[in-house]
């Protein structure tokens, strides 16, 4: 489950999505990241099974030069940007506990909206708590303090 502090909507909403996502993202396979340096799909090519020689070679204790280490982990980076822009949402469950008003009637309470997938994406997309207490069924209601959580069914 992701965390963070927030106070309505904003910056740090967004970086609660970002976490959970990455959270929820599959780690770069060592066949993915053998592509990415190789630069070939090709499982069959020299520089495929070179790459991923050193990797497994890597995994199993030996250190390589800080120019390699840097290429893998840049590697990793770019997989994983890559996963970022296809990732679809599972369904989930946003939790938000603090101060939460509904028109002028302020109250410490904490809210479980379970999501559906189509739901989660427009919460993600819009990046608003709005989107999540109108799920909730409760349109007006808004976070005056507290914070956050974002869960994906699994």
């Amino acid at each position: 489950m992701a965390k963070s502090t927030t106070k309505g909507s904003g910056s740090s909403l967004s970086s609660t999505i970002n976490r959970a996502v990455n959270k929820a993202l599959p780690a770069p396979t060592r066949s993915e990241v053998a592509q990415k340096l190789a630069g070939t799909t090709d499982k069959k090519s020299t520089a495929y099974k070179s790459a991923m020689r050193n990797l497994q070679r890597y995994e199993k204790g030996r250190k390589p030069k800080e120019v390699t280490s840097k290429k893998i982990t840049s590697a990793k980076r770019k997989i994983t940007r890559e996963k970022k822009k296809d990732f679809t949402p599972p369904p989930g469950k946003v939790t938000v506990k603090g101060v939460i008003c509904y028109s002028s009637d302020c109250r410490k309470r904490s809210v479980t909206v379970p999501l559906s997938a189509s739901a989660m994406k427009i919460f993600m997309e819009e990046k608003e708590l709005d989107v999540v207490f109108e799920f909730y069924g409760v349109p007006g209601m808004y976070l005056q303090s507290g914070t956050v959580a974002i869960s994906f069914d699994r």
